[in-house]
């Protein structure tokens, strides 16, 4: 993945894969194998537009405040906009989606895709679909 095009206003350091263990043992399942990629090289972001990716160190109270395993079941919350919008993944290891949903509703199926993969959405600067 290249991050070169992204606008970051603040990152965090890679991830350890204890870390990512820990978080796959809390929310009870296997991160996509592509967000760990993710998390591996950079454990979490935000772009000066206010698009988050979340780290290991938030993904846990993120999914707990949203209620995904609730409102989203089947999915994790990765991240958001900032604005409203939260970005979820198919809680599945070989899953490349992105889908932005309304904080206030949450369903995936009112969601809107964001990016059917998550590598080529970061290579071309995590721009939001509305």
């Amino acid at each position: 993945m290249d991050f070169s095009r992204l606008n970051i206003h603040v990152k965090n350091d890679s991830a350890e894969e204890l870390d990512i263990f820990e978080v796959e043992k809390e929310l009870g399942g296997k991160l996509p194998d592509v967000y760990k990629m993710v998390l591996r090289r950079m454990n979490g972001f935000l772009l000066d537009e206010g698009v988050c990716l979340y780290g290991t160190d938030d993904l846990c109270e993120r999914n707990s405040t949203w209620e995904v395993s609730i409102y989203a079941a089947g999915y994790i919350a990765i991240g958001d906009d900032s604005g409203g919008t939260v970005l979820l993944m198919p809680f599945e290891e070989n899953t490349t989606t992105v889908i932005g949903v309304d904080a206030g509703d949450m369903n995936p199926l009112n969601g809107v895709t964001v990016a059917s993969d998550i590598a080529n959405w970061i290579n071309n600067g995590c721009q939001m679909v509305y």
